[in-house]
């Protein structure tokens, strides 16, 4: 089995072709648009694969195994160098989907490789029942922190600070008071 390196990549703007069309490939759709991709349905067999690679997709996804060969797709796809992904068929993949959640600018991915995907569903459940409510506004308030810092703080101080107002953040479930924010940094960066 392949272990996969975590990576993220843009994906405003990318075409992706989605083969077949199911529940499956409407939720991979949703999530690859939700980041900007531009996706297209390949609803019939796909009977010669070069056929799919001529349309120049960035990564082809297969939902519907029944409609392609799927080791000659990859083997076509990994050729043209595209990115591909086939659902349930592992060593068909040059890519998986991770199980994400997002709060605003904060994304999760959790895999298992393909070994167990409940596994990772389960604990993206968990992740999402402990982030907070307010993740995003912390995240929104962390960054706008961490540059106002970048003009006057040196590197490894800014970085111990933006770890405890992260934590303190965090715990506190919301961005901190004024007055909680110039403690934390004061400790630091007096």
């Amino acid at each position: 089995m392949a272990v996969y390196f975590p990576i993220f990549t843009d994906l405003r703007g990318k075409k992706v072709i989605i083969v077949g069309s199911s529940q499956i490939g409407g939720d991979k759709a949703k999530k690859l648009m939700s980041f900007g991709a531009s996706v297209t349905f390949w609803d019939g067999p796909v009977t010669d694969p070069v056929q799919l690679i001529r349309k120049a997709p960035d990564a082809v996804v297969v939902v519907d195994v029944t409609l392609v060969d799927t080791t000659r797709l990859y083997e076509e796809c990994t050729a043209a160098r595209i990115p591909i992904n086939t659902v349930d068929v592992p060593e068909a993949c040059s890519f998986i989907f991770p199980s994400m959640t997002q709060k605003g600018a904060l994304t999760v991915a959790i895999s298992t490789g393909g070994a167990c995907p409940a596994a990772g569903m389960w604990v993206k459940k968990t992740v999402e029942e402990i982030l907070p409510a307010k993740t995003d506004d912390i995240i929104e308030w962390l960054s706008g922190i961490r540059e106002s810092l970048k003009e006057n703080v040196p590197s490894e101080t800014r970085k111990l600070i933006i770890r405890e107002l992260t934590a303190a953040a965090f715990d506190a479930k919301c961005p901190l008071e004024d007055t909680q924010t110039e403690r934390i940094i004061n400790r630091f960066y007096p």
